[in-house]
């Protein structure tokens, strides 16, 4: 727990020191009333902060955060959400502390507002000029005690990354003192790769210049070949298939939900390499255009019905049925360092 004094706070400390030591020369008893309300309003600030022993070791409530996505993309805004109960005694909460971790930068600390409730002020606004009832069902929307923190995020490279709330800061109802309290809850996504729209495909870059190396579209082998697939066979079941489709009794025996291909079903299998060599690569940024390139590809592919086999440096391929799965693999791809496998 960290204790401070605002400006506000300071004004007072010294209106109080300045009073009594005028009331000590002057013997005004004026001066001395003065010195008492001030000492006393800072006396009643810090007893509102500050936990009381019995509560002290459960100051604070397990807190629940939520993403709005679990895979977000390089360079897409979203936002993280901190929300239950906060044991924070008759301060009120202004604002949370966070952290995010990339995979490949420093972590960087934010300040973000926050504040009692779960619903945003903006939206409790909005639902007080519709006339709608706050949810019931939601305990923080009730409970004056109820936190909400929501910070909004946008990470500059692949692969994990965590946020972290680390605190809240309270003030007194005079703003006279504020408070930091300790949280320290964390969620972990994994950032994909960023899709390119045309023009990028065609400029080579964001910035219209040429990525060099393998990171020219040219230079990314696609191999397409036809596979046929006898009567009888199975695949891993995809949102939207149909229910009367599904094999149960292959899918009880390999526990996952798998779906029967009819006998005249056939399906194209795309090949995407990618170079993983450092040599083939002018700057970090030309793979990285690479790597967005492929994944571009391989979501066209796979949203026009063919599966995506992807290759990178020597790994072993990976066939992938979805775009979510060819994104989740090639969030974890990294350039060969020299002389590394």
């Amino acid at each position: 727990m960290q204790l401070s004094v605002t400006r506000r706070g300071v004004f007072f400390l010294c209106a109080a020191v300045g009073c009594g030591a005028l009331w000590v020369v002057l013997g005004v008893q004026a001066l001395s009333i003065l010195a008492l309300f001030f000492a006393a309003c800072l006396a009643i600030a810090l007893l509102a902060v500050v936990p009381i022993p019995r509560a002290r070791r459960h100051r604070t409530a397990p807190l629940t955060l939520s993403a709005e996505t679990t895979a977000p993309a390089v360079g897409a805004a979203y936002a993280v959400r901190a929300s239950g109960e906060l044991r924070r005694g008759l301060g009120t909460v202004v604002a949370a502390e966070w952290e995010i971790a990339d995979n490949l930068a420093a972590p960087v600390r934010r300040i973000a507002p926050a504040h009692l409730g779960r619903d945003a002020p903006a939206r409790r606004r909005a639902r007080a000029r519709t006339g709608t009832a706050p949810n019931s069902a939601s305990p923080a929307a009730s409970d004056p005690r109820g936190f909400f923190a929501s910070l909004t995020i946008a990470h500059r490279s692949r692969g994990p990354a965590t946020i972290r709330i680390i605190a809240a800061e309270l003030h007194d109802p005079l703003g006279l003192v504020r408070r930091s309290m300790r949280i320290d809850q964390r969620i972990s996504v994994l950032v994909v790769p960023q899709l390119l729209d045309g023009e990028r495909l065609r400029t080579g870059g964001a910035d219209g210049g040429d990525p060099g190396g393998a990171g020219d579209t040219r230079r990314l082998a696609t191999n397409r070949e036809r596979v046929g697939l006898p009567g009888g066979d199975v695949r891993e079941y995809l949102a939207g298939d149909p229910v009367r489709q599904i094999n149960w009794k292959q899918s009880a025996r390999q526990r996952e939900l798998l779906v029967r291909l009819p006998e005249q079903e056939s399906r194209r299998v795309v090949e995407l390499r990618l170079d993983t060599d450092a040599a083939a690569y002018d700057t970090s940024e030309s793979f990285e255009h690479a790597v967005s390139v492929l994944a571009t590809e391989g979501v066209r592919q796979l949203r026009a019905g063919n599966d995506v086999r992807l290759r990178s440096g020597t790994a072993d391929p990976e066939l992938c049925h979805t775009p979510s799965q060819l994104l989740r693999a090639l969030a974890l791809v990294r350039i060969d360092e020299a002389g590394t496998a």
